[in-house]
């Protein structure tokens, strides 16, 4: 290489580092140039933990608005060493207890260890939702002690270990006076090294549903209020299989079911597995077809349904014109086949209706 073409190289190089200077100290410029607002909106979507990290030390000024915001804020503690968790309860945790609306503890392998350095009561003032991964039983009766002082929690799913069932009526008890309480998630295992469980999910208005496994199907039903909550839905089943392709719900209305929907599905990862669905109830509102349309969305292998129903005289007129809804070119294009059978009672009559996709069928 000549005299010439190293001098261009050179330069070049030169040009190149100085633009990228300069680039950088306008994208620094105009990043610190940005007003507070727009921070705000993006620390809406971070969890407060990734707020400090990412934030706190870049200059004074991030630094005034990440301690002295009113924002509200979100932590999640999942696997971490314990000078992190040491770290993060005393920096993070403790002086935000005014901003702090969300609290999730994901790892089961720390959260005994963070309800020990830190104990959660009255004084988060904002706490709306809870989440737990991963507590004993014993330890999480005490905090839903502390749990009933909390003036906003209306949010709260945990996982509990336990070495029996002996805690179980205390829990519902304890989360039965929470007053502000619309919607609580509760799964239990015996041990850490079994999936065999049973779920509950509360609704606003103290109404209870159940989901547990049993007869080698997962269950969902009501549980009425002068019945023992916990008594024998968590029998072990001899033929049970981790995986249940069998959803049957039991005494429920469809509000409530609708319910289970919109919230339970986005933590259930075995509703995609759903191929047959069972529903015995008196609330005629299950053979609205729009309603299904829904049900099949989220559970998309969904292959045949079937619902039994009684209903009255004057109800009997009102369930035909839903029925007449399955009629429509979506379950005709979808190939699903439709039955109904009805059988007449003393007060009404007992509706029978199948729905079966025809694929299915066919393979059959």
């Amino acid at each position: 290489m000549n005299r010439k073409q190293q001098r261009i190289t050179y330069g070049n190089n030169r040009k190149g580092k100085r633009i990228e200077k300069t680039t950088r100290r306008l994208f620094d410029t105009c990043f610190e140039d940005l007003p507070n607002e727009i921070f705000y909106e993006i620390w809406e979507y971070l969890d407060g933990c990734e707020i400090y990290d990412i934030f706190l030390n870049l200059n004074a000024r991030f630094q005034y608005l990440v301690n002295h915001s009113l924002v509200p804020l979100k932590l999640h503690f999942s696997s971490m060493r314990e000078d992190v968790l040491q770290y993060r309860i005393r920096e993070i945790l403790q002086p935000n207890l005014y901003r702090i609306i969300s609290l999730r503890v994901s790892d089961s392998t720390i959260i005994n260890r963070f309800i020990t350095l830190f104990s959660i009561d009255s004084r988060f003032t904002k706490l709306e939702r809870i989440a737990l991964n991963g507590i004993k039983s014993d330890a999480f009766v005490s905090l839903l002690e502390k749990f009933i002082s909390l003036p906003c929690l209306f949010y709260l799913s945990a996982h509990v270990i336990e070495k029996d069932q002996s805690n179980r009526h205390q829990i519902s008890k304890l989360i039965s006076c929470m007053p502000l309480l619309k919607y609580s998630k509760l799964s239990y295992e015996s041990s850490p090294t079994t999936s065999r469980y049973t779920s509950s999910y509360w609704y606003k208005d103290l109404l209870r549903i159940h989901l547990f496994r049993k007869w080698g199907r997962l269950i969902l039903r009501r549980n009425w209020g002068n019945e023992q909550p916990w008594d024998d839905l968590s029998s072990q089943d001899p033929d049970y299989e981790d995986c249940c392709t069998t959803l049957s719900v039991y005494r429920l209305d469809w509000k409530p079911f609708e319910l289970f929907l919109q919230h339970g599905s986005n933590e259930l990862e075995y509703y995609l597995d759903i191929r047959d669905l069972w529903v015995t109830s008196r609330d005629y509102s299950y053979l609205n077809a729009n309603r299904w349309k829904q049900i099949i969305h989220l559970m998309p292998r969904l292959v045949e349904f079937h619902i039994n129903a009684k209903t009255t005289k004057n109800q009997t007129v009102t369930c035909c014109r839903f029925i007449e809804g399955f009629q429509s070119p979506f379950w005709i294009e979808q190939g699903w086949i439709i039955n109904q059978f009805h059988h007449k009672l003393s007060r009404g009559s007992l509706l029978i209706f199948n729905c079966i996709k025809h694929d299915l069928k066919t393979k059959c």
